[in-house]
């Protein structure tokens, strides 16, 4: 998909958004179907609020993943591997991207066993990705 907006501003919250696919090639690919939230801060937001966008993507380039683990109830760790992308079913709470050390951290909830999950890649850039602003964010009437 051809995107209006590529940018690594980071100023972007994936929290609460539901990763519909996972594409993985020299670099990977978290498309969105239902769109992120871009902060009020964001240099592409000039509406004075916080919004969520349409079908969103954040790319990973020259991405190498690392490593991937389900936490289950039994705490114990199920290794997640990659050909297991497809039946992730992620619901992302939060996504760090160490610029020093070219790592990003994907946490969240694995909805197709309902247990918490973290996954690690290596990469040399984050982008963010959309075309228009369809609503608000979730966020953006919650009291301060």
């Amino acid at each position: 998909m051809n995107y209006k907006v590529i940018t690594e501003d980071s100023n972007i919250s994936l929290h609460d958004h539901l990763v519909s696919e996972i594409q993985v090639g020299r670099d990977i690919a978290l498309l969105f179907e239902d769109g992120f939230d871009v902060t009020v801060n964001n240099i592409y937001n000039n509406t004075g609020r916080h919004k969520l966008t349409g079908k969103s993507a954040v790319i990973l380039y020259e991405a190498t993943y690392i490593e991937g683990s389900k936490f289950l109830s039994d705490n114990n760790e199920k290794k997640i591997e990659v050909s297991s992308f497809s039946k992730l079913d992620l619901e992302v709470l939060d996504f760090s991207y160490d610029s020093n050390t070219d790592i990003v951290e994907v946490y969240g909830e694995a909805w197709d066993e309902s247990v918490f999950c973290k996954l690690k890649f290596k990469v040399t850039k984050v982008t963010y990705c959309w075309n228009e602003f369809v609503d608000d964010a979730w966020f953006q009437d919650w009291p301060s």
